[in-house]
């Protein structure tokens, strides 16, 4: 299916709604100051971008992407999807995402943007397409929708406190359906966002996660590099089992 020509999304549409808001850019500001006030993310501001010379270009190319896809054209959406590509250095993107699905109507009300998405796919500016889900509401929708090919879940033994959607008795038979569609499933949160602070807790999680046969890889962030030397260990350890 092609994507229309005109506007991606209608005037009463929610998304183009609450992005009109010029309080929205409030309170970027506001997370951008926060964020910088973590002195390692200081530091990798400062090692890995040129936002002390240019502060600016990383807000405008922020809201560049972000207003295209609301109150832009498909032709728009697909001129970023072609800068995207320019700004790596690729022919092709691995997987492309559309992050934090809240709501069990999403594969309608994003139908336009899934458009554009399909037409990269169909041009091989883009491998796999997908969505990061927020709610059970659009995990399940997620399950039931053959469009996408990856799905980012987050996951792991304890469930809602540790930033989960659900139970993992909710969550993972939604994993298992859409791994067994031959969906590639990628997780997340899979340390609790940091909140398991004890090594058995971080061991048992990794061991529950690579276990349920339905994962097919993760992502873990890190503070320090020796956090990376530690949980490479603990994963070993998990797969001897």
């Amino acid at each position: 299916m092609s994507a229309p020509d005109g506007p991606l999304f209608g005037p009463e549409a929610v998304v183009r709604r609450v992005d009109a808001e010029a309080a929205l850019l409030l309170g970027g500001g506001r997370a951008l100051l926060m964020q910088l006030a973590h002195p390692l993310v200081a530091r990798g501001v400062a090692e890995h971008s040129d936002f002390a010379e240019n502060p600016f270009a990383r807000l405008q190319r922020t809201l560049d992407a972000t207003y295209t896809m609301v109150f832009g054209t498909a032709d728009q959406a697909r001129a970023d999807i072609q800068r995207f590509r320019e700004e790596l250095g690729t022919d092709y993107l691995d997987t492309l995402l559309m992050h934090c699905m809240t709501k069990g109507t999403w594969p309608s009300d994003f139908r336009p943007v899934m458009d554009v998405l399909s037409e990269a796919k169909a041009k091989n500016w883009v491998r796999a397409v997908g969505v990061s889900c927020h709610g059970m509401d659009p995990l399940r929708a997620a399950t039931r929708c053959d469009w996408i090919d990856v799905d980012l879940a987050r996951i792991n033994p304890v469930g809602v406190a540790a930033r989960m959607d659900s139970t993992p008795d909710e969550v993972v038979p939604c994993l298992r359906a859409m791994h067994d569609a031959g969906k590639g499933i990628i997780g997340m949160k899979i340390l609790g966002e940091g909140t398991f602070k004890a090594r058995e807790e971080r061991l048992k999680s990794l061991r529950f996660v690579l276990g349920l046969g339905c994962v097919d890889a993760f992502c873990i962030g890190f503070e320090k590099p020796e956090q990376i030397d530690e949980i490479t260990r603990l994963i070993e350890e998990a797969l001897r089992g």
